[in-house]
């Protein structure tokens, strides 16, 4: 799930307002459209916003809200067409770059992305949400403290599933900021963490020394019942008893994980494609 919601970014806006300038007969699909958006009814919203588009050819406020619903009906590449078509009708339309720059990040086209958020920060600087996506693209690019500079510029709040908390923690980590890893690998404790991200976050808890938690995290993968084997963590788990000076207990494991992988008869080259400790 996207965070924070797109509905309460994109249409809280200048755009949502209704020109004095329109007549009531003129501005009735669009409204409509308006509506029907902001209840969710998006086959409705994006009817009326045709129709308002064949009214309405060169209002670039109807093409950027049908941008947003092409956008929400997973009909990407069209809702681009919309946002361009918005900007190319008005080159500081503020809203059409910001929610471009989000469809992009959406897509992982990082440098269109930042381009386009970073127009919309020259004609709206005070733009949250605008910080925010070009903080999130800035963070998938590893560019850290670019990317943590937009976000606590942004003032919204962070995310708290683990695949962002996991990157924010790596990115700290990178900047040597190692008590806002702790902080953050900490807001991780309640989460219920899968394969991939355990092995993704015991490596950042080794760096941190912090242990005990990283073998533990491994334990508990590694003893898995018969059913679910997952003989991978215990080669992880040999690893980071290596990596925390634990030399003997790491022995212990590693002739543990060649016998298990042995009476199995697997190759011992076979670990986890995720495995990230070395």
């Amino acid at each position: 799930m996207l965070f924070p919601s797109t509905a309460d970014c994109l249409l809280a806006n200048p755009y949502w307002q209704v020109s004095a300038d329109y007549s009531a007969r003129q501005e009735d699909a669009f409204q409509k459209g308006l509506i029907a958006l902001k209840e969710n009814r998006l086959e409705a919203a994006l009817e009326e916003l045709t129709i308002a588009e064949h009214e309405h050819p060169a209002d670039p406020r109807v093409h950027n809200f049908r941008g947003i619903v092409l956008a929400r009906l997973g009909q990407n590449a069209e809702a681009a067409a919309e946002y361009r078509e918005a900007i190319r009708m008005d080159p500081r339309m503020e809203d059409a770059y910001r929610n471009l720059g989000f469809l992009e990040w959406t897509e992982h086209q990082l440098k269109g992305a930042r381009e386009d958020l970073q127009r919309a920060l020259e004609l709206s600087p005070g733009d949250s949400f605008a910080h925010y996506y070009l903080g999130r693209v800035q963070l998938d690019a590893q560019l850290y403290a670019q990317a943590f500079q937009e976000l606590e510029r942004s003032h919204v709040p962070w995310p708290t599933d683990p695949e962002f908390l996991i990157q924010a923690a790596t990115g700290y980590l990178a900047l040597g900021r190692q008590e806002k890893t702790r902080e953050t690998l900490d807001q991780l404790a309640p989460s219920l963490l899968n394969d991939k991200q355990s092995v993704q976050v015991a490596p950042l808890m080794l760096a941190v020394r912090e242990n005990d938690r990283a073998i533990d995290l491994l334990k508990k993968l590694s003893n898995r019942p018969p059913t679910d084997p997952a003989p991978w963590a215990q080669f992880d788990l040999a690893l980071a008893y290596l990596l925390a000076g634990s030399y003997g207990k790491a022995a212990d494991q590693a002739h543990s994980y060649i016998g298990m992988r042995r009476t199995s008869g697997s190759e011992l080259g076979e670990t986890a494609p995720t495995w990230s400790l070395i």
